[in-house]
């Protein structure tokens, strides 16, 4: 590693100090994003859904549209009270008066625990920047692993790998919104975890904003789910019963249905989903404890790493980074052993720190 990478790694900041500065990190995107004709504005806003009261506008950046964007706002969560942070225009047709609008209480936002509010917030600041960021060229569900990639990237460059343990979480929270909700159109889990893996070969060091958009875009075509992909994943879970989705037995069923497709990518998201079950802590999902003993948990793991091998599911490992073994190789080459615990490792999921277990609450 050159001087100058190690110069860049040591000027990380420390992630467990940060500390969510709305205005701070908003002008430092809106410099990085070059917008000289002040044609972006960002905004954070608050909403008090339990009283259904309209929106309010807590902090704006001063921009050519700002009052116009403020309005626009204000009737977009009136008219639409279910939505939180997102990217639009308020005049699509002549492109004019780009926003990111910040929904201070985001759901979910303390899914992972106070621990990661902060960090949270910027995680869903820059995706929405990385819609402005990057040309919104391909499919949605592309556009929106470039978005989550442009984040992923940015928190790597700023904590370093003190930043893998949230996105590997984040990475997660993807599937489970995938497998559970049908939201098929955010599902990054792939791209987000092939970012890991280069972070931890130290790809991102010194990288320039317009490098990062590169790279969010190249990952996003490269890695990101087709859509006949998201077609079979629909097919693969459509059948998780209603009752089960906020009960220890969900996990059960969403790995069966991966097991039982064809499908490459519903296996991963499946067993993306259940790696955190399998830890000998078990995992506390909606307030519920659910451990499974050893002998379960060895069955489980036998049965994701035999499908997990790198010539059961190629196309998902060659996104990962990883390059699948000849066919004429036996199964049990060197190779094909080392791109299993590849394939395994990208599964893996982060407990956050200082937690016993891994916990998740979206509420």
């Amino acid at each position: 590693m050159s001087d100058l990478n190690r110069l860049d790694r040591a000027m990380t900041e420390d992630i467990t100090g940060y500390k969510f500065d709305f205005a701070k990190e908003a002008l430092q995107i809106l410099r990085e994003l070059g917008d000289a004709d002040r044609l972006i504005t960002f905004a954070e806003v608050g909403i008090n859904r339990r009283r259904d009261e309209p929106a309010e506008i807590l902090q704006i950046t001063e921009g050519r549209f700002t009052q116009a964007v403020s309005n626009f706002i204000k009737d977009l969560y009136r008219e639409n009270p279910g939505i939180g942070s997102c990217h639009g225009m308020i005049d699509p047709f002549f492109g004019l008066g780009e926003f990111v609008s910040l929904y201070k209480d985001e759901a979910g936002i303390g899914a992972f625990g106070k621990k990661y509010k902060d960090l949270l917030r910027l995680l869903i600041l820059y995706h929405e920047a990385g819609h402005i960021a990057i040309s919104q060229d391909y499919s949605k569900a592309k556009n929106e692993c470039a978005a989550d990639a442009y984040a992923a990237i940015r928190l790597l460059q700023r904590f370093g790998n003190d930043a893998v343990p949230l996105l590997s979480m984040w990475s997660w929270f993807r599937a489970w919104n995938a497998a559970l909700h049908g939201d098929r159109e955010h599902l990054s889990t792939i791209v987000i975890d092939h970012i890991i893996d280069k972070a931890r070969q130290g790809n991102y060091d010194g990288l320039t904003h317009d490098q990062v958009v590169k790279y969010a875009r190249d990952y996003a075509r490269f890695a990101g789910p087709s859509e006949r992909e998201l077609r079979k994943l629909k097919k693969a879970f459509k059948k998780i019963p209603e009752q089960e989705k906020y009960t220890p037995a969900m996990a059960h069923s969403i790995l069966e249905a991966g097991l039982r497709s064809k499908s490459q990518l519903a296996f991963y998201i499946a067993a993306k989903f259940f790696t955190p079950f399998m830890n000998p802590e078990g995992v506390e999902f909606y307030q519920q404890l659910s451990r499974y003993d050893a002998e379960m948990q060895n069955h489980y793991k036998t049965l994701i790493e035999s499908r997990a091998g790198i010539n059961q599911i190629p196309q998902v490992a060659r996104r990962l980074g990883y390059k699948p073994a000849s066919r004429l190789r036996r199964a049990f080459s060197k190779q094909v052993k080392r791109s299993q615990v590849n394939v395994m490792s990208s599964l893996q999921v982060s407990v956050p720190a200082g937690q016993e277990r891994f916990s998740f609450d979206y509420r």
